[in-house]
């Protein structure tokens, strides 16, 4: 029997390590598509890390409602038997700004509930901001965007702190939104802009509201 032609057996060798690397495709796609799903149902089933001050009473209110009229009353908001969403924000804050449609929205659907209370507090990054000049940024805002909505600030910082304190933070991150639930303790908080904040507000507000 003769030996096979350099070209056969060169050939012979290729077709060896075809073999093997097909092999090793074959396992790597059988692995990722076994270890893939797997962690996919891994994430399903880990549960979600609580909200920050979950439980915890409501925030001290010390607010000022900001009005065209230049009445700048002070806010009086009993929350004992309401649904309240207390949201901080600023027209200098992006995030906030993005979002802030969004939630008008979806708070206005809500108010059609007595029972529901919107209470966006207008914050400023410096101090030394009139009433006045809180009031021009934010109807400005509101104009911009078409909305329709109250507006509170916090002159003394009190509700910001207070707020801060009950979800263990040092200090707010822009928008804050916290939801107080009819006892008069917080439900839910978030922090920060993303796409669920907004539809989890609405549906956590709408379960509370069923339930009164």
């Amino acid at each position: 029997m003769e030996p096979p032609s350099p070209a056969k057996a060169q050939l012979g060798k290729h077709s060896r390590w075809d073999l093997i690397w097909r092999g090793i495709l074959v396992a790597s796609v059988f692995c990722l598509g076994v270890t893939a799903p797997l962690a996919v149902v891994q994430g399903w089933l880990e549960p979600e890390p609580p909200m920050p001050g979950l439980g915890k009473p409501a925030p001290q209110i010390d607010l000022i409602q900001l009005s065209s009229d230049d009445s700048f009353a002070s806010a009086n908001l009993p929350m004992k038997g309401n649904v309240t969403l207390l949201h901080f924000w600023g027209t200098w804050c992006g995030a906030c700004r993005i979002e802030y449609p969004e939630l008008a929205k979806a708070t206005h659907h809500l108010a059609q509930d007595p029972r529901f209370r919107f209470v966006p507090v207008t914050c400023d990054p410096g101090a030394g901001e009139t009433f006045e000049g809180l009031w021009k940024k934010t109807q400005g805002y509101f104009q911009s965007q078409s909305i329709v909505s109250a507006a509170y600030v916090d002159p003394r910082g009190i509700t910001r702190r207070s707020a801060a304190q009950r979800i263990e933070r040092n200090q707010l991150y822009y928008p804050a939104s916290i939801l107080i639930g009819p006892d008069g303790r917080i439900v839910g908080s978030w922090e920060g802009y993303t796409e669920t904040s907004v539809p989890q507000i609405s549906e956590k507000a709408e379960m509370l509201l069923s339930s009164l």
